[in-house]
């Protein structure tokens, strides 16, 4: 359990370091004060505060929150669009049984939209000609080849062969993007699915 305390300082050491370098070579050298706690959380965004708010509830108040911006929140952050205030970062809530994020949307009164993809209408151009079964037909062909790129993902891990990106899966598994809305379903199914901030 020594080595484990000991572990945990230096860490915290050097991130407390990388956190203050920043200011290293201006004229006032900040204060550094070691401070020594059971858990640390790295990062202030909605998984970091659920943590901090679960040690409380739970009795546990040995805790040190950390966080690299100047503002908690993560993703979440909100911006002005004309007089309305909307969020970036987190815009769905997946699922309502069992999520806890739900229950903070009840809990705080969120105004929400229930999202249906079942009336979704494609605007450009060579858009004109698409009707709607043929965009739901091809949205269904999107998810199948989804699910066995996934499959054949695993597979290639499990028998240690390396590891491949979604879209690599996709086009193994025989989606091939031919149209601009297929591209703009491969771009909702993938990138806004899956991309990072």
């Amino acid at each position: 359990m020594a080595w484990f305390k000991s572990v945990l300082l230096s860490s915290f050491l050097a991130l407390s370091f990388c956190l203050f370098s920043k200011n290293i070579g201006n004229a006032a050298t900040p204060k550094v004060h070691i401070v020594q706690k059971k858990v640390i959380i790295v990062g202030a965004g909605l998984s970091g505060l659920a943590a901090a708010e679960h040690l409380r509830h739970s009795g546990l108040t040995d805790f040190v929150l950390l966080e690299g911006m100047e503002r908690v929140g993560g993703r979440l952050r909100p911006a002005k669009v004309g007089n309305l205030t909307i969020e970036l970062g987190a815009n769905w809530v997946h699922g309502i049984s069992d999520n806890p994020i739900w229950k903070l949307v009840q809990r705080f009164s969120v105004e929400c939209r229930l999202s249906s993809f079942d009336d979704v209408d494609f605007l450009g151009p060579g858009v004109q000609s698409a009707r709607k079964t043929d965009i739901r037909e091809r949205f269904r062909f999107l998810d199948e080849t989804c699910e066995e790129g996934v499959k054949e993902r695993r597979r290639s891990r499990q028998e240690c062969q390396g590891d491949f990106s979604l879209r690599v899966a996709l086009r193994m598994a025989g989606w091939i993007p031919k149209t601009a809305v297929d591209s703009a379903l491969e771009y909702y199914n993938y990138d806004f699915e899956y991309a990072r901030p």
